[in-house]
This record gives C-alpha cells, sequence and structure tokens, in this order.
C-alpha cells in the first residue's frame, strides 16, 4: 500500500505502526480456503526461514507459493535461507515436496514450470543438506564464527547485494544464524 505524497509523482509508504491496518481473516496451516469458482488453495506451516512461515498450494492448477521458506533461486544456484531453525527449514522443505507441485511460484525470482518446477524440491533438499555440511565443514576448519560468515559469504553471494536484493549485511546476519544453529554455538 503506498500513497501519493505529492504532485510530482513521488510516493510515501504508509505509516502502518501509526496508522494500523484491519485484519479481515487470519489464516493457519491446515486450512483449506475456497476462494469461489472452483478455485481452493491450502495453507501449509512451513517453519524455518522464519517460525510463522506459510506456503500456499493451489492443487487443481497444481502450483505452490512457498514464500522463503524454500530457498531463494538465482541464475547460479539455490540459496537455503533456513534463518530460524534449520532443522525445520530443511521438514518443510520435505513437506513441501509430497504435495505433488508441477509449478513454483517463488517469493522474488519468478516461477518454475515443468518439468524444472516438478524438480525444483528435490533439487532444494539436495542443497540444504550440501549448504549444512558446508557450514559445519567451513565451521570446523575455521574454529571462529566470523571468518566463517566471511568465508561462506563469498561463496554464497550470487550478485544479490549488488543489486540490492540481499544487502551484505542481512546476508551475512542470515549466514551466522544458520551456521550458529548447525554447529549448536551459543
Amino acid at each position: 500500500m503506498v500513497k501519493t505524497a505529492n504532485d510530482a509523482g513521488q510516493i510515501e509508504p504508509l505509516n502502518l505502526a501509526k496508522e494500523g491496518f484491519p485484519i479481515h481473516f487470519i489464516v493457519n496451516g491446515g486450512m483449506e480456503l475456497d476462494l469461489g469458482n472452483r478455485v481452493k488453495l491450502q495453507v501449509i506451516d512451513v517453519p524455518g526461514h522464519s517460525v510463522c512461515s506459510i506456503a500456499v498450494y493451489f492443487p487443481r492448477e497444481y502450483a505452490l507459493f512457498p514464500s522463503d521458506s524454500i530457498g531463494s533461486l538465482t541464475e547460479e544456484r539455490i540459496l537455503p535461507m533456513g534463518s530460524s531453525n534449520y532443522d525445520d527449514f530443511q521438514e518443510s522443505i520435505n513437506k513441501l515436496s509430497n504435495v505433488g507441485a508441477e509449478i513454483i511460484c517463488l517469493e522474488h525470482f519468478g516461477a518454475l514450470t515443468p518439468p524444472e518446477g516438478i524438480e525444483f524440491c528435490e533439487r532444494v533438499k539436495k542443497e540444504a543438506k550440501d549448504f549444512r555440511k558446508e557450514m559445519i565443514d567451513t565451521y570446523k576448519r575455521e574454529a571462529d564464527i566470523e571468518l566463517t560468515i566471511e568465508e561462506l559469504a563469498k561463496d554464497f553471494d550470487c550478485g544479490l547485494s549488488k543489486v540490492g536484493l540481499l544487502p551484505e549485511d542481512l546476508l551475512k546476519d542470515i549466514l551466522k544464524r544458520m551456521v550458529t544453529f548447525v554447529n549448536h554455538i551459543e
């Protein structure tokens, strides 16, 4: 939601903290919503990226909208983003791979249609497993959280920071949370 700030065409975001907005309906995982015209969607709890991540599946169209719960696809690779709990992240990927989706509508970077859409969850599972191992191995080798983050950030950055989609400080914060979790660092 935006509003025009002046006649020059500049827009200013709404101050939702001050103005607020009404909540008309709360969705939870396990709900099936009937949108009419034979269009139904299933809400799926998929924690891991965040504790409250949800995905939406349209069974009639075999279309899955996984939000950030399945990682981010770039031209070079899939970036696993299990920033709140990497175990939950991997379990959520397994859950989504069982819905039978053929079309994957990604959160920021387009959609995948068959055959890529059908194969995507298996690719994500492998990438998440491999990256977990890489985070553990790099931390064992470096024996320092900051050096580990620097090393992983070099490999993990696929140009998203340069175009403003994943600022370097946010990338490193996400990596730190994931490395800390998988290595049981307190």
